[in-house]
């Protein structure tokens, strides 16, 4: 939504990639279980889906696509998407990109991720380019292996007088459970919960 005008008409042809590097396999545990590349060369970004073309629009909604675990290199793996402008003669113009894993997109509810153009960082006022949504999405069940017994507990989240961060002078707050035991092939955090967005509310209770 809202993604950068890059034709002269003032709208874009906005296209996506899904990229990733390796197959390396990441388990539900955060534990690596496989490092098996695509090929001899581990830097090769390999092209996994390449979405239609939305004619003249900033505001694109794409057909769904299929995304197997095994390509993407595990569910807390991290995966690529670059969002670039159609043009005819074939110099496509990047509108930028952001890093994604699967367990976020299972953890339910639409999610926007801020597609980032990497040459306009540090320009004044930039912010990004535009949002990337993913409405839903639709996985079939894994089983993870449990080694140890692991009490779980129902928590309560509230917040009060978050800071303003929309025009309307008040914000739409969520929040994201990570844990510094459970990372990715790249040493990140993997985010094990992602609330639901309260509308307009600096006092939130999730």
């Amino acid at each position: 939504d809202k993604l950068d005008r890059r034709d002269i008409t003032g709208k874009s042809d906005p296209y996506f990639l899904i990229k990733t590097k390796s197959r390396t396999i990441i388990s539900g545990l955060g534990m690596m279980t496989s490092t098996t590349p695509y090929n001899n060369n581990n830097n090769n970004v390999i092209t996994l889906y390449r979405s239609e073309v939305a004619k003249q629009t900033l505001s694109p909604t794409w057909r769904p696509v299929t995304i197997n675990a095994a390509d993407v290199g595990g569910t807390f793996a991290p995966f690529t998407v670059c969002v670039y402008d159609y043009d005819k003669d074939g110099g496509h113009d990047i509108i930028g990109s952001f890093e994604l894993t699967l367990h976020e997109c299972l953890l339910g509810g639409a999610i926007t991720f801020p597609v980032i153009n990497s040459q306009k960082i540090g320009r004044p006022f930039y912010k990004s380019s535009g949002g990337f949504t993913i409405r839903s999405i639709l996985g079939s069940a894994v089983t993870v292996p449990v080694l140890l017994p692991s009490p779980s507990y129902m928590v309560q989240f509230n917040a009060l007088n978050l800071d303003r961060k929309d025009k309307n002078g008040s914000s739409d707050p969520y929040f994201i459970v990570q844990s510094p035991f459970v990372k990715n092939d790249k040493g990140q955090p993997v985010t094990l919960y992602r609330s639901e967005v309260i509308m307009k509310e600096l006092n939130p209770s999730w």
